[in-house]
């Protein structure tokens, strides 16, 4: 909870006492006109002004307080907003890197095991990605926005296995033998793997 919250809350706490107390004494005021003998006093029109005087003030700072959680609340809702839209940006992504990593075929080998592994963890991930709420998507979504991890390392190795220097392409070989198996890592370093476009 942020600071500006607990203040608010603070004051409404405030607010809250100062009405319980402005009510009792109303009720007091109203106990004492069903008096016949008070009824129309002076003292009993006093009783009245002083109510309505004491009232007067809490609810002029119940408006201002209303007014104060309003923006609180418009800015938390903001907030919500701009992180919801940033999930589903996150997730978008994240679709186009396992939509990609779907489509990778071996060139000589039809039903290459090591791949067909890698494309059904992919289907699971992008499964659980569609059926997540928003809320939930960032420590899936985050690891495929940092790249090289894993997918979008497997598919840097396979789009630009022969232009990559050899720190880059050791890395990448690391990242995709420790992710999906050596197998797999040395297909792709080798230019055995392709993406529909590079097929050839």
């Amino acid at each position: 909870m942020g600071q500006e919250q607990q203040v608010l809350i603070r004051q409404l706490e405030s607010l809250a006492a100062k009405f319980s107390q402005v009510s009792a004494s109303i009720a007091r005021t109203v106990d004492r006109l069903r008096q016949p003998e008070v009824a129309g006093s002076d003292e009993l029109m006093a009783r009245i002004h002083a109510s309505w005087s004491n009232l007067a003030l809490p609810c002029s700072s119940a408006l201002g307080l209303a007014e104060a959680l309003t923006d609180s609340l418009l800015r938390v809702i903001g907030k919500l907003e701009e992180t919801r839209l940033a999930a589903e940006q996150a997730r978008q992504n994240a679709f186009r890197v396992l939509d990609r990593v779907l489509t990778i075929v071996h060139r000589h080998q039809a039903d290459f095991p090591p791949l067909l592994e890698c494309q059904a963890r992919a289907r699971e991930l992008r499964r659980t990605l569609l059926e997540a709420p928003w809320s939930d998507l960032y420590p899936i979504t985050k690891p495929l926005a940092e790249g090289p991890y894993r997918f979008p390392a497997l598919l840097a190795l396979v789009e630009h296995w022969q232009d990559l220097d050899d720190e880059r392409w050791k890395n990448l070989h690391e990242i995709v033998a420790q992710s999906f198996g050596r197998s797999l890592a040395v297909a792709a370093s080798r230019g055995d793997l392709a993406l529909p476009e590079e097929k050839g």
